[in-house]
């Protein structure tokens, strides 16, 4: 019995020493940076129009379209180019919505889809965004981009003269100064299959996936 009571002691003693330490240096770290894949998450509110852009991206029908309110409830995955994935995502800013950040934790590539000039619900998500991938590059995880995709410009100048409609495209350049390059901010409409912005996004998605 006593033998036993002694090698209980050592065993608890080797823990001790050993294991716990170990533990401790554990606990007290942070968890390492999520490196993030091949994957360009297409982000936004509900009926921006995110399904209908991956489509164009895609050069196909991948994603689900329809005029009911929200009609992606999932992630959906298209191949793109080079292994690359382009990923559909749910709605945000409604009830039940996901964390922005959530919905762009594995992407390389955020594309933040809006129908054009941000509400502030809008910039807070992007924001957000924005702020986690800062955070964890520097914390040692591969680099993450952020790219503005303001559809609907065929409307938009459609409504109104050239000039009021360069100055709203301005104003949405100067709102992401701080967040994402000046070139990262893109104007088109997904609805027009000739349309130079969507063009323009590709070879930008192109050079991003690439860097």
């Amino acid at each position: 019995m006593f033998g036993l009571e002694l090698a209980g002691l050592y065993l608890a003693k080797w823990a001790y020493d050993n294991v716990a330490p170990q533990l401790a240096r554990a606990l007290a770290s942070p968890p390492p940076p999520d490196h993030p894949s091949q994957v360009i998450a297409l982000v936004g509110a509900t009926c921006a129009g995110k399904s209908t852009l991956g489509n164009r991206l895609a050069g196909r029908a991948a994603f689900e379209t329809g005029p009911t309110h929200g009609t992606t409830s999932r992630t959906h995955d298209a191949t793109w180019r080079g292994g690359w994935v382009i990923r559909d995502t749910p709605g945000l800013l409604d009830d039940r919505s996901p964390d922005p950040v959530s919905v762009s934790r594995t992407a390389k590539v955020v594309v933040y889809v809006a129908s054009g000039q941000l509400l502030r619900p809008e910039l807070d998500a992007l924001r957000r965004i924005r702020e986690w991938q800062r955070r964890e590059t520097g914390r040692g995880a591969r680099e993450r981009h952020a790219v503005l995709f303001c559809g609907k410009a065929d409307q938009r100048h459609g409504a109104m003269p050239r000039a009021e409609a360069e100055r709203v495209e301005q104003e949405v350049r100067s709102q992401m100064a701080d967040l994402m390059p000046s070139d990262h901010v893109v104007f088109g409409s997904a609805l027009n299959p000739d349309c130079a912005g969507v063009r323009r996004l590709g070879n930008l998605l192109a050079r991003l996936s690439s860097a």
